[in-house]
C-alpha cells in the first residue's frame, strides 16, 4: 500500500472544495477533514457499541483493507 503524500491530499480537498461550491454541494474532502485523518492519535473503536447492542461486523477491519474490500 502506497500512503498519498499530504501536499497532494491538501491539494485534493482544495479542489474538492472548490468543485463543490460550485456545484451548491457539501464538500466530500476538505483541509479540515485531512487535519482530522492524519492525526496521529486518530483511532476508533466499535467495541463498546458493539457490547451494547451485541452487534459484531462480519467482516474484521484487517481482513476488510488487506483484500481491498473498500
Amino acid at each position: 500500500m502506497v500512503g498519498i503524500p499530504l501536499p497532494v491530499l491538501t491539494c485534493l480537498a482544495d479542489i474538492s472544495t472548490a468543485l463543490s461550491r460550485l456545484a451548491g454541494k457539501e464538500p466530500m474532502l476538505t483541509r479540515s477533514k485531512i487535519r482530522e485523518l492524519t492525526h496521529a492519535d486518530w483511532s476508533a473503536s466499535n467495541n463498546r457499541i458493539s457490547e451494547d447492542i451485541n452487534w459484531f461486523p462480519g467482516i474484521s477491519l484487517e481482513h476488510a483493507l488487506r483484500n481491498g474490500l473498500f
